[in-house]
C-alpha cells in the first residue's frame, strides 16, 4: 500500500463483493433482509399479493432459486458494489494472523472523518428503476446483528416508496407489480445487504468503503494469493488521511521502520507515527 501512492493519493483496490473471504457474502444479508421485510409487512398488514417478500411465489417456474437468480443478475449487470475493508481494531492477533502474511505486514491507520464519503443512505434519491444511485464513496460499519438498527428506518422508507408506487394498482399479479417488487428488493439488497455479515466474523469489527461502478471499462482483474481471479476498481484517497502505522509483531522492526521512514519522507509524511505491535505473536 505504501508503494501505491499516485499524485499524493493512496490507490486502493476495491474488490468485487463476490471476492470477499466470507463464502456467504450478500447471501446472508439477503436472508436477514427478507426477515426484516416480512416483519414490516406483518406489522403493517400489507396484502399478500403486494408483499415484496412474496416475490419468490412469482418466479416459481425458474430452475434456480429466486435469490440466486437475482444476485447473479445483479452481478452480470455490474450492479453490485466493490469493497475496501478496514477495521476498527488497531492491533489484533486474529487480523495479523489472517491478513498480514503471518504477522509480518503493516497496519495503516486512517482518519475516518477526513474522507470525502457519504455515511448515510439518502433514500429520497432512490428510484425503483435505477438501483445504482450513488457516484460517491461510502464508508459504513458492518453489522453482525440480526439486522442493523440504523438501517431499520431506511427499510421502512424504501418500502413506503414502493407502496406509493403501486397503490393505484389492483391486487392481481401482473408484470408491472412483479417488476416493481424485484426492483425495490434489488435496491435494498445492494444498499443494505452489503452491510451485514455472519457473526462469526464479528472479531474483525469491519468498516467498508462501498463503491459502485457499472462501467465495464473501468473494471480490472487481478489474481489473489490463491490464484483466483478478482475483479476490482481503483479508488484514490488523499495521503493526508494517513494517521499512523503499526508494524506487525513478526516483522523485523528496525529494518522495516527505516524503509517506512524513507517512503513517508518522500511523500511529505515524515510526521506520521510508527509503532510496533504489542501482540506477542510468533510464527513457527
Amino acid at each position: 500500500m505504501l508503494k501505491s501512492v499516485r499524485n499524493s493519493k493512496f490507490v486502493f483496490y476495491a474488490s468485487s463483493i463476490f471476492a470477499m473471504n466470507d463464502t456467504q457474502e450478500l447471501l446472508y444479508g439477503y436472508d436477514v433482509l427478507l426477515k426484516k421485510l416480512e416483519d414490516y409487512e406483518e406489522r403493517n398488514n400489507i396484502p399478500y399479493e403486494q408483499r415484496i417478500s412474496s416475490i419468490h411465489d412469482d418466479y416459481t417456474s425458474q430452475p434456480m432459486s429466486f435469490k440466486d437468480n437475482l444476485i447473479n443478475a445483479l452481478y452480470q449487470q455490474n450492479k453490485l458494489p466493490f469493497i475496501v475493508s478496514f477495521s476498527h481494531e488497531e492491533d489484533s492477533l486474529p487480523l495479523w494472523n489472517m491478513y498480514s502474511g503471518n504477522g509480518t505486514g503493516l497496519n495503516l491507520c486512517f482518519w475516518s472523518y477526513k474522507y470525502n464519503v457519504k455515511d448515510n443512505i439518502d433514500v429520497e434519491k432512490i428510484k425503483e428503476d435505477d438501483i445504482i444511485i450513488f457516484d460517491d464513496l461510502h464508508i459504513n460499519d458492518v453489522s453482525y446483528e440480526e439486522f442493523p438498527k440504523d438501517l431499520s428506518s431506511a427499510v421502512d422508507t424504501i418500502y413506503e416508496k414502493f407502496l406509493s408506487e403501486i397503490k393505484y394498482m389492483n391486487n392481481k399479479k401482473n408484470d408491472y407489480l412483479i417488476q416493481a417488487k424485484t426492483d425495490y428488493l434489488a435496491t435494498m439488497i445492494v444498499l443494505l445487504g452489503t452491510r451485514m455479515k455472519n457473526k462469526a466474523f464479528s472479531f474483525e469489527k469491519e468498516a467498508r468503503f462501498i463503491v459502485f461502478e457499472d462501467n465495464p471499462q473501468k473494471i480490472s482483474y487481478r489474481t489473489n494469493s490463491n490464484g483466483s481471479i478478482v475483479p476490482y476498481i481503483e479508488k484514490e484517497v488523499p495521503i493526508t488521511n494517513l494517521k499512523s502505522i503499526t508494524i506487525g509483531p513478526c516483522a523485523n522492526y528496525p529494518a522495516t521502520k527505516i524503509f517506512i521512514d524513507s517512503m513517508l519522507k518522500q511523500n511529505g509524511l515524515d510526521h506520521i507515527s510508527i509503532t510496533s505491535s504489542k501482540v506477542p505473536f510468533r510464527v513457527y
